[in-house]
């Protein structure tokens, strides 16, 4: 799955760069920090992050991906 390029800007006027894997457009979405060390693929399917941009804060995080065992939806 091919990443595009993304632009966020924030309120206190700062713009971020950053990559999509699926939805495209503009949009209006509360951005979420996530600082746990574990439980990411909890985060990324949980209906309380619904149409909201997830910031994972550890460093780990996107280094090990998700197992296939872990795959609680496909809905991600």
């Amino acid at each position: 799955m091919d990443a595009t390029k993304v632009y966020i800007y924030l309120e206190n006027d700062v713009f971020l760069t950053a990559k999509v894997y699926e939805k495209k457009g503009t949009y209006l979405s509360p951005l979420v920090v996530n600082r746990s060390m574990v439980g990411y693929e909890s985060a990324i399917i949980d209906p309380l992050n619904a149409n909201k941009i997830i910031v994972f804060s550890m460093l780990e995080i996107g280094i090990v991906g998700i197992n296939e065992s872990d795959r609680k939806s496909d809905k991600i």
